[in-house]
């Protein structure tokens, strides 16, 4: 079988290429594609991911893309309803394996099933041909840029679905639209004595307690826009930078994923460090000139011009929380966000 692997990051690359190395050794035509920034030897270039796609989708007969799942669901939505190849995507720990889509290949449900036992991941099969207008988890979540905390969890509320059982729902945060059949709102209070609550459910939170339901799906939008500026001299290095922010973000209860860019002042040095700090959260990382925050920050301390990264960052959102931590002033900001169905 003609297959293309692609990668991102210099985690997928690594990954990429060890997946590539067992297709072939089972006699599969594969061929790594790696983001043209984390290349190597056996990796394939690419800078645009969509020329790739179309340069390729005539002749592949599977693509096994590398990334979470709402960047997977984003990359490929354009492509799922042509007729081509099968698309799977595999998150970069190795996991789990999600066929978005079988193609037109016969067998390759049973192929996704085979190649997750090859590389010790779980094959999460929530396709099914008949069920077109059923609620689509994965559409759902890519619509409203969600990160899904738990893989396994999605194949559940599905299953659940097919048969014709209730799945709760829950949300933090305002719904727009009508709940799909199949689903039931769930408060976050205690439930009534002898009140009946879904075993499985949907949870849209970043709440640390305890789950709602007994098998949770739970994800939340990547809506928290990270603003810092560092401290002018020495450079402390990636890692204590690193600790800086995820000591933050827990101070505040806030899973890193939910940080969707990293911005900071356009000053010497400040991008540098703002990339690499953004490079590890696997996001990407803009800057503003003083020009672009002077108007409103009415001062050049670090602490104001990070609120003020942060606030323009968010689309002028809420205030979360300013810190200084690490040699760099830290503030979060939440951007307006609404869940639609």
């Amino acid at each position: 079988m003609k297959i293309s692997i692609i990668s991102f990051t210099r985690t997928g690359a690594k990954k990429n290429l060890e997946l590539c190395s067992l297709l072939c050794e089972k006699k599969h035509q594969a061929v790594s594609y790696s983001w043209h920034t984390c290349t190597g030897r056996k990796l394939v270039p690419f800078q645009s991911f969509d020329q790739l796609m179309e340069d390729l989708w005539r002749e592949e007969e599977l693509f096994l893309v590398l990334t979470d799942v709402p960047s997977a669901v984003r990359l490929l939505g354009p492509y799922l309803r042509r007729k081509g190849p099968a698309v799977f995507t595999m998150d970069e720990a190795g996991r789990f394996v999600i066929p978005f889509s079988f193609g037109q290949t016969d067998g390759m449900e049973d192929w996704c099933t085979w190649f997750s036992s090859l590389a010790g991941a779980t094959a999460v099969l929530t396709l099914g041909r008949e069920d077109a207008e059923r609620f689509d988890l994965t559409d759902f979540a890519r619509r409203n840029r969600l990160y899904v905390q738990d893989l396994f969890r999605v194949r559940t509320a599905a299953a659940c679905l097919a048969e014709g059982k209730q799945v709760g729902f829950y949300s933090d945060y305002p719904v727009e639209g009508v709940l799909p059949n199949g689903l039931v709102w769930c408060k976050k209070e205690a439930k009534i004595p002898g009140e009946l609550m879904p075993e499985v459910g949907i949870a849209l939170t970043d709440d640390w307690e305890a789950p709602h339901f007994a098998k949770e799906c739970r994800m939340f939008p990547q809506n928290v826009a990270l603003g810092v500026r560092f401290d002018e001299g020495a450079d402390l290095g990636e890692g204590a930078y690193r600790q800086a922010a995820l000591s933050v973000l827990s101070g505040q209860h806030i899973s890193r994923q939910r940080v969707f860019a990293v911005f900071a002042p356009e000053e010497p040095g400040q991008r540098q460090r703002a990339a690499r700090l953004a490079d590890w959260l696997d996001i990407p990382c803009f800057t503003y000139t003083h020009s672009q925050l002077a108007h409103r920050t009415g001062s050049c301390s670090k602490e104001a011009l990070a609120q003020e990264c942060a606030f323009l960052g968010s689309g002028r959102g809420k205030r979360i929380a300013d810190a200084y931590e690490g040699g760099m002033a830290v503030s979060l900001c939440e951007k307006d966000t609404k869940i639609s169905f």
